[in-house]
């Protein structure tokens, strides 16, 4: 149950009706990859019918390139360029967009790039500082870089905006666990 569960299947059943929507199958895979039950695949699928229906969806490329970084990094292939390929699309087509420069901070952090990183992250929060993904993907940089400290405030304030997404408090407690802030 719960409002992602009903999301899906209102997003499942407006495919039904408009196939060819690559809004609805950009809402879908953002909705697969929250979940947590679904696989990275399923996720990658609906992202890359909706970049095919529309090339132009930064969006759609943008949450693309963090499928492709979850089923990477979860598989420890450390093969990133895929990943590194549809974030970059998305900065080329929305240059001002800030999760393109956030997932691609992620990658790039993944990548072992870690300046790189941090000016594609700065870049994403210069550009919208209250964004919960933005945060999210700043406190994840942080955490890669080995920087737990510089986590916890990115985390705290994603899960701010976000309170009730459960991998954006996840992070958190795994941060505040690392900082030795985490409070029983």
């Amino acid at each position: 149950g719960g409002k992602l569960d009903e999301g899906i299947a209102a997003y499942e059943e407006a495919l039904l009706t408009s196939p060819d929507s690559d809004l609805v199958l950009t809402r879908l895979g953002i909705a697969y990859y929250l979940h947590g039950d679904y696989s990275p695949e399923m996720t990658e699928q609906q992202l890359t019918l909706a970049t095919q229906k529309n090339p132009t969806n930064a969006e759609a490329w943008a949450f693309l390139s963090l499928a492709r970084l979850s089923g990477a990094y979860s598989l420890k292939t450390g093969d990133y360029a895929a990943a590194e390929e549809a974030a970059r699309r998305a900065v080329d087509l929305d240059p001002e967009g800030a999760l393109g420069h956030a997932f691609l901070g992620r990658v790039l952090a993944a990548s072992a790039r870690g300046e790189e990183a941090f000016a594609e992250m700065q870049t994403a929060l210069d550009l919208d500082p209250q964004d919960p993904w933005v945060l999210e993907s700043a406190g994840w940089v942080n955490a890669v870089q080995g920087d737990w400290e510089a986590a916890v405030p990115h985390y705290d304030l994603a899960a701010t905006h976000r309170p009730n997404w459960a991998s954006f408090l996840s992070l958190l407690g795994e941060a505040l666990r690392e900082t030795g802030q985490y409070d029983l």
